[in-house]
């Protein structure tokens, strides 16, 4: 057969291919289409640096703009570091044991109270003016907002703890610094890689592009190692090495919904005004009005409730636009939809719309919404919190700050990041679920604690603590006794038996 249709292609003739043949050669992918209805869709496959390396700065400088002048955006972020930081930080409870199962009580409460110490303003920040929260949460915006943020670990730094952080913005970081070095390391926008792609250091800017006095000099570049700096940001792709505006997809949806919103307030604002213009036919009577612009076109003051007649040949042609359009608010609510998907929050908390929202439905949309921002602790906390804390402890041993022994270090690293919990959608059924949970051994206390963004331990504490207070000022804690349901008596069962036979009669 191959052979029959090697001599008909010479000869001219073209084998026609068999029906099952001719649906085998079509079977592809719709979605790899290059007709004319697709040429305006991307087919290229760049690498994960540079698809970033030329827009990166635009996406920066737009999101910043939506930052500061978009109220969905601001919501947005303030979203962010609520959620994912709250309002006392993600919390660090030591669980130090002296054996599998018993905790070594006096080194936990030592660890927390240092830590603590160090957390406040002015010790843990190089510029004496944040807090560990502070920092958590500037960290946490800059990444939603910028795509990704610098932290220095500053060894050695001028405090009791010779320990502290420096926040450093994505700008100092450049963008354009891309090249292949002779020791087979690789420089991609700013951050040198090994042959594994492992960073291995940060060539930064000494100061902010953005500021005046940077621009009127040379900008000196420094080289930091990768173990000084923690460099947040979430990959989006294999061998991504900065990172992108968590608002990259929707940004256009935004800057659209902000500039459609000025043109339906200009368009309200005139249609309020019922302006108009005066038609002047041929061989009319003079008509001087109230005054004349700067033009010499009349201009007549209307107030309310007063008619006036105009000259023969004059008339008067209203204004008006027509604003708001009626579909105003069915296509907020559809681009505002579009922009929290990109967003992955919720529509209603975004855009505080709870109109025909119903407690099941708005309750679906909670429970979703914070699965996301557990999954962002669980992110923070292994790239940030992980990293801080066992530098930290190590100067904290060394100075005597806690005076536990340095030998004994790996015993010591024992931290658990406590991420901030929400109250109970519907606290009733939460309560009886969880009951229902410890009965059949499914769940734990601190499992359900936990959940509220607290310890087990410092409920106990606060309990013993309680009591004890109690005890002392006389105050009975024990919790009254259930009222027995009341029996059921004839004149009960009478009254009922009245209720039914009146609502049957009502029926007929």
């Amino acid at each position: 057969m191959k052979i029959m249709n090697w001599v008909a292609n010479q000869l001219g003739y073209t084998a026609k291919a068999s029906p099952r043949r001719q649906g085998l050669m079509r079977r592809t992918y719709n979605a790899a289409d290059t007709s004319d209805r697709f040429a305006d869709w991307v087919t290229g496959a760049l690498g994960p640096n540079e698809d970033l390396r030329t827009s990166l700065r635009r996406l920066r400088a737009r999101s910043r703009d939506l930052a500061m002048n978009n109220d969905y955006m601001k919501k947005y972020l303030r979203m962010v570091f609520t959620n994912v930081i709250g309002p006392t930080g993600i919390k660090m409870q030591m669980k130090i044991e002296n054996s599998p199962g018993v905790l070594d009580l006096k080194a936990n409460r030592q660890v927390e109270q240092a830590w603590e110490e160090w957390g406040r303003v002015p010790t843990c920040s190089v510029t004496r003016d944040l807090s560990f929260i502070d920092i958590q949460r500037l960290a946490v915006q800059s990444v939603a907002r910028d795509g990704e943020v610098l932290i220095r670990k500053v060894r050695g730094f001028d405090n009791p703890y010779r320990f502290a952080l420096q926040l450093i913005e994505a700008d100092h970081l450049d963008e354009t610094h891309h090249t292949d070095l002779a020791n087979g390391n690789r420089i991609r926008m700013g951050v040198e890689t090994d042959e594994w792609g492992a960073p291995v250091a940060y060539h930064l800017r000494e100061s902010h592009p953005g500021d005046t006095s940077a621009t009127l000099r040379r900008q000196q570049v420094n080289r930091v190692p990768a173990d000084e700096i923690i460099h947040l940001y979430i990959k989006e792709r294999i061998g991504q090495v900065r990172g992108v505006p968590w608002a990259a997809s929707t940004m256009i949806r935004l800057k659209m919904i902000g500039g459609y919103e000025e043109a339906e307030l200009t368009g309200a604002r005139a249609a309020a005004s019922k302006m108009g213009f005066f038609e002047h036919e041929e061989g009319a009577a003079g008509y001087t009005g109230d005054d004349t612009d700067a033009e010499g076109n009349l201009i007549e003051e209307f107030e309310p409730g007063v008619m006036r007649d105009l000259p023969v040949g004059v008339k008067f042609k209203p204004f008006d636009p027509g604003n708001p359009s009626r579909n105003f608010k069915d296509f907020m609510k559809a681009m505002l939809r579009g922009a929290a998907s990109g967003l992955n929050v919720a529509y209603n908390t975004l855009a505080n719309d709870l109109e025909g929202v119903n407690f099941s439905s708005i309750r679906s949309g909670v429970l979703e919404e914070r699965e996301n921002w557990r999954a962002l602790h669980w992110w923070v906390m292994q790239h940030f919190h992980w990293n801080v804390f066992p530098e930290w402890l190590t100067f904290a041993l060394v100075t005597a700050q806690v005076n536990l022994p340095m030998a004994k270090f790996e015993k010591f690293n024992r931290p658990l990041w406590q991420p901030r919990g929400w109250a109970w959608v519907d606290p009733k059924k939460d309560i009886e679920t969880n009951k229902i949970a410890l009965d059949n051994k499914l769940t734990s206390w601190s499992a359900i604690v936990a959940e509220q963004g607290k310890d087990m331990e410092d409920v106990w504490r606060q309990r013993i603590a309680d009591e004890k207070m109690a005890a002392q000022m006389g105050i009975d804690l024990t919790p009254p006794a259930p009222t027995p349901p009341r029996p059921i008596t004839e004149d009960d069962l009478e009254d009922d038996d009245n209720e039914n036979s009146g609502n049957s009669g009502n029926q007929n």
